[in-house]
């Protein structure tokens, strides 16, 4: 039996699920034969049953996309995946993907032609499987504010483009970056040193509140410690792993729902260090 049932539409056709409302909850998009286009909100577990836009124009529709047709609102960002062994596919954490930049496997830039992904779909398929503990880190632009594209079964129409008419916002949770400039040496013995930055094009971003962890292949939290009161600009701390027994390690930084990772080696005790 389902878990949930919309109101009946007839014979229903294309379907696709978008975050519509900028809420990171997927929305429901749907049309019918001879039906409007219309959008129901998602709230995690299922979608309301009264639509929230209702299309004037009615079609057979057949397939529903969005994309940033003006590109004036694509958001750029990087998603870092740990891995398993024995994949050789990742999701991206938006769904509407513009274009891959650039794909990095334990921070070796890839070669293109090593991957492939579909425009305006969140998967990139590889051609070769990953080693457990495969740092996978992706530049991507995503699509914000999409507009609508639907195609249409009905000979006696053409196809649909709805244009998103909000006010752009995606670009302005996007204005500060946070990224690892340097990690040194790696692979090392017991002290690391780590140059980091953060970059703001608006404004001076104050009192950031830094953590740093440290995890083993099997995602357990080794060692970490946190960091007050910083501004824009490039940050650098040591850490001393003397503690931790040799092998591969993995390094985070986050902060405001911002993370970046990095892999480390780890070689056998000894003084070693920056």
């Amino acid at each position: 039996m389902a878990s949930w049932l919309s109101n009946s539409v007839g014979y229903g056709s294309g379907v696709l699920m978008a975050d519509v409302t900028r809420d990171d909850t997927l929305d429901l998009i749907y049309g019918g034969w001879w039906k409007p286009m219309e959008i129901l909100i998602g709230n995690g577990d299922n979608f309301n049953t009264t639509p929230v836009y209702t299309s004037s124009m009615s079609s057979v529709v057949e397939t529903i996309q969005m994309a940033d047709l003006g590109k004036e609102n694509l958001v750029w960002t990087t998603d870092d995946f740990i891995l398993q062994g024995g994949r050789s596919f990742i999701y991206l954490d938006n769904q509407i993907v513009d274009q891959i930049l650039e794909v990095y496997r334990n921070g070796v830039l890839m070669n293109p032609e090593d991957y492939t992904y579909v425009p305006n779909k969140n998967w990139i398929s590889f051609g070769d499987d990953f080693v457990a503990g495969d740092l996978i880190s992706v530049n991507y632009y995503y699509c914000y504010d999409g507009d609508i594209v639907i195609s249409n079964w009905d000979s006696g129409k053409g196809n649909f483009i709805y244009y998103n008419t909000n006010q752009p916002t995606g670009m302005g949770e996007e204005d500060w970056s946070l990224s690892i400039v340097e990690v040194y040496p790696n692979p090392f013995r017991n002290m690391l040193a780590v140059r980091y930055q953060i970059s703001d094009t608006r404004y001076q971003i104050s009192d950031l509140f830094i953590d740093v962890g440290i995890f083993d292949l099997r995602g357990v939290r080794v060692d970490g410690f946190n960091i007050k009161n910083l501004y824009s600009g490039t940050h650098e701390f040591v850490w001393d792993a003397s503690d931790l027994h040799s092998g591969v390690y993995f390094l985070s930084i986050s902060t405001g729902g911002k993370q970046k990772m990095i892999k480390l080696i780890k070689m056998g005790d000894g003084f070693g260090g920056p």
